[in-house]
């Protein structure tokens, strides 16, 4: 805890404060899955669909879905952190008291039948992947889709799955992800996406690995650091989208083709005066 407190216990506790609350949390987190199938079925019927009728994803949802599980797993060997509840146990979380750490070790020890998938945290680079695959082809999916992904992100912090930080690594290792996985977009933001998602994923994990007492020596320049990440992961995800959705294609294509028919149509205009 860097500031005396844990964001996951006020969420956690309010979550639990109703049973509206707490069932919203169990659906955003635990029915990921059908978010995820929701996104490939979509992405799935425009790409049946001829070229010219509606936008064509710029990535296949199945296939990005995979690369996030499989370098997910890989992270979670690199770095193998425990969530919020899995430490502070169920006595403990979210009501307290948070646990306090008197020094500042280079890694705090947890028991070993703990699940180690904690950073990054998967929910979230998954529910993101899926949001970004289809925001695009339609205004309501992105409308919805950022409905979606802000559950998911709450009730992962209200499941006691997350630290903070996990969500933090969640952006590059997106943009990671993304550029590794898209065809639509330029290469060379694909190229950049990777390079910068590397670095951004591992340079963290590294420094919560080895040299936490620099974070909490340095709150402020870390969390300008941090901050400065999850910029650059979010304007990468949104780099490797399409450039345009395909509704505000159509529009430009309906005017454009209601302009011509009336330039054709109107006598007035300087090229039919000059015939």
């Amino acid at each position: 805890s860097m500031f005396g407190t844990q964001i996951s216990f006020w969420v956690s506790k309010a979550m639990s404060s109703a049973q509206p609350l707490r069932l919203l949390n169990i659906i955003a987190y635990y029915y990921l899955a059908l978010y995820m199938i929701l996104a490939q079925l979509i992405c799935y019927r425009r790409s049946r669909m001829s070229e010219g009728e509606e936008p064509q994803p710029a990535v296949i949802p199945a296939w990005l879905f995979i690369v996030v599980g499989l370098l997910g797993a890989w992270c979670y060997r690199y770095f193998p952190a425990v969530g919020t509840e899995a430490y502070c146990g169920s006595g403990v979380f979210p009501n307290g008291p948070i646990p306090e750490v008197t020094s500042v070790p280079a890694t705090v020890e947890a028991p070993s039948f703990l699940p180690r998938n904690a950073m990054p945290s998967l929910h979230l680079a998954w529910i993101l992947c899926a949001f970004f695959a289809v925001c695009r082809l339609k205004k309501v999916y992105a409308y919805v889709g950022a409905v979606i992904v802000a559950c998911v992100w709450i009730s992962a912090f209200g499941v006691g799955k997350h630290w903070a930080s996990d969500f933090i690594v969640s952006w590059p290792f997106t943009a990671l992800c993304l550029g590794l996985a898209s065809h639509g977009a330029r290469p060379w933001r694909r190229v950049l996406a990777v390079l910068i998602g590397v670095a951004g994923s591992l340079g963290l994990m590294h420094l919560y690995k080895y040299n936490i007492a620099w974070v909490m020596g340095h709150r402020w320049a870390y969390l300008a650091l941090a901050a400065a990440i999850v910029a650059a992961g979010v304007w990468l995800c949104i780099g490797l989208l399409p450039e345009r959705g395909g509704e505000d294609n159509q529009a430009d294509n309906d005017g454009s083709v209601k302009a011509d028919n009336s330039t054709d149509n109107n006598p007035s205009t300087p090229d039919a005066v000059s015939a």
